[in-house]
Formats: structure tokens, C-alpha cells, sequence
């Protein structure tokens, strides 16, 4: 799977584990994990260098995406539906324009990029008056 640019995972009930995707480092473009409810753990993204989109929705036991930050070619973080409470410093991401974070948990944003362009939460209220003084 070297040269796979697209994955998508879709409706796996019995996943509970994504397994290391550090091999699809230079090609994966997408990734779409979507309704899979006994999926616990994500493993590090921070070799995926040409992630553009990422996408967990409605994976309600996915509580961290690690590596996201240092994702310079990612344009869209979806992770509505989730257990996430804390993203990382996103501020260096200069081509990231959108983000989603409805329907979780979230509380904490650590930096968002000068020139993103769409975001979405709801039910966050504490989390707005944090981001109208970033």
C-alpha cells in the first residue's frame, strides 16, 4: 500500500484499533474514518506529510488525534461526534481552513491558523469566548 492516496473506513463496528500508517507517509492525501463505535485509538499522524483531509466522525470513543499539529499540507480536520477535548496548537498550519468539532466534548484549542476560513461546533459555549480573545 505504498502508493495508496485515499483511505476510507466506513461502519467498522468491531475496530477498535487503526494499525500504524507510517508506511503511507509520502502518498495518503485522504483519510476518512467515519462510524466506526468501538474505535479507541488512532495512531500517530505526524508521518502522514501529505494528509490533506482528515476526517473521524462519529467515532464517539476517540479521545486524542496525535501528531495533527505538525500536518502542513492538511486542509480540512473533521473529528465532529467524537470524545475529543483538547486539540493541539493548530496555529502553524497555514493551509488548514477548516475545522469541526460538533457534537463533542471539546474545552480546549490550543492556537488556530491566521487564515482558516470555516469552523464548526455547537453546545461549546466556553470554548467560544476563549477563541473570539485568540
Amino acid at each position: 500500500m505504498n502508493n495508496l492516496e485515499e483511505l476510507y473506513i466506513y461502519h467498522c463496528s468491531n475496530l477498535k484499533a487503526i494499525p500504524n500508517l507510517s508506511n503511507m507517509g509520502l502518498t495518503l492525501r485522504k483519510l476518512f474514518i467515519r462510524d466506526c463505535d468501538d474505535l479507541e485509538f488512532v495512531p500517530s499522524l505526524s508521518n502522514l506529510f501529505s494528509l490533506q483531509y482528515l476526517d473521524i466522525t462519529n467515532c464517539k470513543k476517540i479521545e486524542e488525534i496525535h501528531g495533527v499539529e505538525i500536518l502542513q499540507n492538511l486542509i480540512e480536520l473533521r473529528c465532529a461526534g467524537t470524545s475529543i477535548r483538547r486539540l493541539p496548537d493548530l496555529s502553524m498550519l497555514s493551509n488548514l481552513v477548516l475545522i469541526d468539532v460538533s457534537k463533542t466534548p471539546i474545552q480546549q484549542i490550543g492556537g488556530l491558523p491566521k487564515n482558516f476560513e470555516r469552523f464548526f461546533m455547537d453546545d461549546c459555549a466556553h470554548v467560544v469566548h476563549k477563541l473570539i480573545r485568540l
